[in-house]
């Protein structure tokens, strides 16, 4: 059975289109925000995804700068874009996997689209982009670590936080430097994953790791930080002696999580 993903923040929009996907055999998943859809996008893996362009909290747009930025088979995933407005189809054209689909359109339209969709591009299969772990233990019988991830780009910390939940560890997240200090301070986490950033008001690894080293309750934490292989030298400038994970796309980085002592 094809998943597929309904962003759409038109209620009455997503709910018809849900519920003829279902009649016709489809498992079908819904979010009504841009930063929702990156989380089910995620979780689920669908294998077609059907997207408007003006939604809240992030544009259909951003999504798929996300989404393609990702690598690791997640900018392989085709899209058909919903939009009312016609001026929106050159922006999306640059895509070669992503199909346009005026609003309003029939049924029989849609489903024509999504037919001629899964047809014609294949989607990526995701089995080996998280290897998942492969003893069968009862919860009780683990131990689980804590690992604070801190990050703000939602596709990756959510791939991350699924990786680590395979791994049996309890995972607390934030995109938040104050917040994430006092999740150290509150869980004394076995370890501590960094999104690497300098930006001073959004998120800076370099300050958070000089306020966990200034508290006794934190310092001896062990920090790790995470960064594309572009941003490895400043990372490595910037933060002497911490350990940086680098990453060419989401499969890369799930190669170098492996590497963490778990």
């Amino acid at each position: 059975m094809k998943k597929i993903l309904v962003v759409d923040d038109e209620l009455d929009i997503a709910e018809a289109v849900e519920d003829l996907l279902l009649q016709h055999d489809y498992e079908v998943i819904t979010a009504n925000d841009g930063v929702d859809a990156i989380r089910q996008t995620a979780i689920h893996k669908p294998d077609l995804i059907l997207l408007d362009v003006l939604l809240p909290k992030m544009t259909g747009y951003e999504f798929l700068k996300q989404l393609q930025e990702a690598g690791g088979g997640f900018e392989r995933i085709p899209v058909i874009v919903m939009s009312k407005r016609e001026s929106m189809r050159p922006f999306f054209d640059s895509w070669r996997i992503i199909e346009f689909l005026p609003k309003p359109f029939n049924h029989q339209d849609l489903l024509n689209k999504i037919n001629e969709t899964l047809g014609s591009v294949a989607a990526m299969t995701f089995d080996d982009v998280i290897p998942m772990a492969t003893e069968t233990l009862h919860p009780s019988d683990v131990k689980q670590k804590k690992i604070v991830v801190i990050g703000i780009q939602e596709f990756l910390t959510e791939r991350i936080k699924l990786f680590l939940g395979s791994r049996h560890c309890s995972v607390y997240q934030t995109g938040d430097m104050k917040e994430a200090v006092k999740l150290a301070n509150k869980h004394q986490p076995n370890l501590i994953l960094c999104e690497f950033g300098n930006e001073t008001e959004t998120l800076n690894a370099a300050v958070i790791y000089r306020n966990l080293q200034e508290n006794p309750m934190t310092r001896e934490i062990r920090f790790f930080v995470y960064c594309p292989h572009a941003s490895a030298a400043d990372a490595n400038e910037t933060l002497q002696g911490v350990s940086i994970l680098t990453y060419q796309d989401v499969h890369d980085l799930t190669e170098q999580l492996n590497t963490l002592p778990l």
